[in-house]
């Protein structure tokens, strides 16, 4: 069942470090080893552009992790005052580009899963019109298996200096402009370094 009465959760909330240690958790297994197999299942060609490991199967993740980024970063423009305080406007252009994917990608994604699920009207008590009556029972996948399977998958080295190489610029992580593409928004942000 949905509550849509609580409107402060782990995830979303007035920033603070707690709700970003939420996210941080939320999205730790993002990166995860996929199979030659599993690669292939997902269109006949795609092995041609996947990502290959230096030990072994391709670079992935799962869709919901993706959207679950998407929802990350859009809570983050919400509050972009406190996450990106110095953006400049190319920045901020760059940030509405990826917030409009995210929008995007999260619509398709609605509309390909079509939740069905008849959610009944009841008056509303503080004004004269009716409302949606959100406490309805839904399927859902269970979260803990598909965590369980993504962190049996994860890549703990992903972020590695020398693990992975673009075949034109080089180590991927070690790159000047890492700082621009997290502030744009990797699915997991990479470790911080000493401070």
């Amino acid at each position: 069942m949905f509550n849509l009465k609580e409107r402060t959760n782990p995830y979303i909330n007035k920033p603070s470090p707690e709700l970003d240690a939420a996210w941080t958790e939320l999205l730790q297994y993002s990166n995860v080893r996929l199979t030659e197999a599993e690669v292939d299942t997902i269109a006949p060609d795609r092995k041609q552009s996947a990502i290959p490991l230096p030990d072994g199967g391709y670079f992935g993740m799962l869709t919901i992790h993706h959207e679950l980024h998407c929802v990350k970063h859009l809570h983050r423009f919400i509050y972009a005052d406190y996450y990106f305080p110095e953006l400049s406007s190319e920045e901020l252009g760059r940030r509405k580009l990826h917030m409009e994917h995210c929008l995007d990608l999260l619509r398709q994604s609605i509309m390909c899963h079509a939740d069905v699920q008849p959610i009944t009207m009841r008056w509303a008590k503080s004004v004269p019109v009716p409302g949606a009556n959100y406490s309805t029972p839904h399927n859902c996948y269970n979260w803990e298996a598909v965590n369980n399977w993504a962190k049996s998958r994860s890549l703990d080295r992903i972020f590695e200096p020398g693990y992975l190489k673009h075949p034109v610029f080089g180590d991927v992580y070690s790159w000047d402009g890492l700082e621009n593409l997290t502030r744009i928004g990797l699915a997991t942000d990479p470790p911080k370094g000493p401070e």
